[in-house]
């Protein structure tokens, strides 16, 4: 009898933490909002690039694109006629040249529009980071 109960521990252990890696890994993906502060009439949005700077393919829950979130936030910044400034805080160890490149394309974009745009910079901005920070 110990050792059936033991097996069931243990089963019943490795479900938890396999529900608990699943609700981490679901909360940790982007979700393609950035943050916009209201101040009176004016509106600043904080936009973050996290990570790798690449274009996935993938469709799997584990392996979501914080590219293309940055990148339809961005977007939408650039549409916003409410909108004065975008913060955009990067963390990111750079990447795909491609990727950082079309960052940088539509940083500029928002810049035209008529936004003050700057760039905040986290633990880490090498590379394709730094490159699209520097739009």
């Amino acid at each position: 009898m110990d050792s059936r109960k033991a097996g069931i521990t243990i089963v019943a252990a490795g479900i938890l933490i396999t529900l608990i890696a699943v609700i981490i890994a679901v909360n940790s993906m982007p979700d393609g909002k950035g943050t916009t502060t209201s101040t009176g009439s004016d509106k600043i949005a904080v936009i973050h690039l996290n990570g790798t700077i690449a274009f996935s393919q993938s469709t799997s829950l584990l392996d979501a694109s914080g590219t293309s979130a940055t990148m339809n936030d961005l977007e939408r910044a650039e549409q916003d006629p409410s909108l004065q400034a975008v913060v955009l805080r990067i963390n990111s160890p750079g990447g795909s040249a491609a990727a950082s490149h079309e960052l940088y394309s539509q940083v500029m974009r928002v810049k035209e529009s008529g936004k003050i745009v700057v760039a905040s910079f986290g633990e880490t901005a090498a590379s394709g980071g730094y490159y699209v920070g520097a739009a």
